[in-house]
């Protein structure tokens, strides 16, 4: 590289600042003269063709392509993959700050910057070969650190660890993984704000997700000055461990933080009330912990990649708004809280309550005469209707929601469990076990006079040891009523116009034996337990006859095979 190049290439960072004046009529001068060379050498990337044609007619000018090769480089920094998680705290520290096998590119003020220190060997002058990466790394080093409240600390932590994990992961190509951090805006509106029974938030400072948004890889506390406050929301908000949310994973990587300094932690399964320590505090003021930050932002991207690994795609999104607009205007939204309770809202509740011909005492007596019954989802808080504040202008008209999209119907509902696809047998066993834990939640409805009326696989849920149960019960009613709405599924089940119980068991038939483990060989108590529950609606048997079926052979009232038992709350 000539000496005039190598100059360009410490000017690099001038010539980017101003590089859009070479689009401003009559700029292009000025834009050169600014740039103090001995000789008119120009670099630029490969997609700056465009600005190499503008200059072209200007005598004196020298153009050298040289292509970016940050993409490339990220990748290498990136590397290798982990085969596994590390077992210890020890020996992730090891993982965490490991140092890259070659030099990181910064720009060279920064590489001047650093004067004496040891951190120095990490890195090395950009050559103009990777002007992004040294961008990225430059940044993230030289950030001013801001030293008022919480959002501050916020403020620190984004620009020294997570906004730098977020650019190298959207550079490396090959690795790219989509990792989507996400922060809790705190806003003291919002119906689905995380509280425990005592209270307390629930939801994390930061947390960053899988990119299909439901998988939970990490997340972080922050507080203004005191770390150990920090470290204390860690553990409350993590509240119960449970593998459907956590899968195989033998801990929870997650970080506390306060003003300057940043401290690493694992949660291990089974001991939340604990969080480890991973290595020393991380001190921001310091170049050094400037340069250990940006080490554990690279390597971060290693270990949530093999953290991916742990989580099967069944695991519950915990602490994820999940929204569902309808277009009879209203809005569900649901969150898998972190003590393993799941919380409910129904916005624009008259469009619900018209769409559904039910109101709100009616629900209320439906969680009260199910709550000591298996087979079935209980309530915890609720059910009620908060009213819309009649001075309040926010409005979802975008959405079809009436005018008093505020009025919201809310429950926090116990256990949670897989739902949908998730939640649907595979074979033989597991069916016996889905009929046997459904069958349980209608005969308590069936017994209080109740009707679900909505037996769906997306209403439904199981644990990870597949104990089924029912769950959506705002669409109940009383049963032997003629409806005022018709749902499709519904053709053939109603006796005399009216939704009666026996209409209940034959939409549970059809949704059984629409499976395809229902189309494979069976046994013959479970041939005779298909015939039994595909009879016409006028012949249909009840739950509790069906329960005493050989093929499911409950055992009254010593069985457990059901989910969602009486105060049942940790399960999978």
């Amino acid at each position: 590289m000539t000496d005039a190049l190598a100059k360009w290439a410490a000017a690099l960072n001038t010539f980017d600042s101003i590089k859009h004046n070479f689009r401003a009529p009559g700029q292009v001068e000025k834009a050169l003269n600014s740039i103090a060379l001995d000789e008119r050498v120009l670099l630029f990337r490969g997609s700056d063709s465009d600005i190499v044609e503008r200059l072209s007619p200007y005598d004196q000018v020298a153009v050298v392509i040289v292509e970016d090769t940050s993409e490339m480089q990220c990748e290498a920094m990136l590397q290798p993959t982990l085969p596994a998680l590390p077992l210890s705290a020890d020996q992730l520290e090891a993982i965490l700050f490991a140092q890259p096998f070659h030099a990181m590119p910064v720009q060279q003020d920064v590489f001047q910057s650093f004067g004496s220190s040891p951190v120095k060997q990490m890195f090395v002058v950009d050559d103009g070969s990777a002007v992004t990466l040294a961008r990225i790394i430059s940044t993230q080093l030289t950030f001013r650190l801001l030293l008022g409240g919480e959002p501050d600390t916020a403020y620190n932590v984004n620009s020294s660890l997570i906004t730098p994990l977020f650019h190298l992961d959207n550079l490396a190509n090959n690795s790219c993984q989509g990792f989507l951090p996400v922060r809790d805006k705190g806003d003291p509106d919002s119906t689905m704000t995380l509280l425990s029974g005592k209270s307390a938030s629930l939801r994390p400072d930061g947390i960053i997700r899988s990119t299909d948004g439901r998988r939970l890889l990490m997340k972080w506390e922050e507080k203004a000055d005191v770390l150990a406050d920090a470290v204390e929301d860690l553990k409350v908000k993590t509240a119960q461990w449970s593998k459907l949310y956590y899968g195989q994973l033998p801990y929870l990587l997650t970080f506390a933080a306060a003003k300057t300094h940043i401290q690493f932690y694992i949660i291990e399964r089974g001991n939340v009330a604990q969080p480890k320590a991973v290595g020393p505090k991380i001190l921001l003021e310091t170049m050094s912990g400037r340069a250990k930050a940006l080490l554990a932002a690279v390597n971060l991207h290693r270990i949530l990649r093999t953290v991916e690994n742990y989580l099967p795609q069944e695991v519950l999104p915990v602490d994820k708004l999940q929204v569902s607009c309808n277009p009879q205007g209203y809005i569900r939204e649901l969150v898998f809280r972190s003590d393993l309770r799941v919380h409910k809202v129904i916005k624009g509740w008259s469009n619900f309550q018209a769409a559904w011909f039910t109101d709100i005492s009616l629900l209320a007596k439906v969680y009260k005469a199910t709550r000591e019954s298996a087979g079935i989802v209980h309530a915890i808080e609720g059910p009620v209707v908060h009213k819309s504040d009649p001075r309040s202008t926010r409005r979802k008209r975008s959405l079809s929601v009436s005018n008093d999209a505020d009025d919201h119907y809310s429950v926090v509902m116990q256990p949670v469990g897989l739902r949908g696809a998730d939640a649907i047998p595979e074979d033989e066993a597991q069916l016996a076990r889905a009929a046997h834990g459904f069958l349980h939640g209608l005969e308590a409805l069936h017994k209080a006079n109740f009707v679900h009326r909505d037996l769906r696989w997306a209403n439904v849920a199981c644990t990870t040891e597949r104990a089924y149960f029912l769950l959506d019960l705002e669409t109940c009613h009383w049963a032997d009523q003629t409806p005022q709405i018709h749902l499709h599924i519904w053709e053939g089940l109603l006796q005399d116009s009216k939704y009666t119980k026996a209409s209940d068991i034959c939409l549970l038939g059809r949704m059984l034996c629409g499976l395809h483990a229902m189309q494979q060989p069976l046994t013959p108590d479970g041939m005779a337990f298909k015939h039994l529950i595909s009879q016409p609606v006028g012949q249909a048997l009840t739950a509790a006859q069906l329960l005493s079926h050989c093929w499911i052979a409950c055992q009254g009232l010593d069985c457990r095979v059901a989910g969602a038992q009486p105060n049942e709350h940790h399960v999978g």
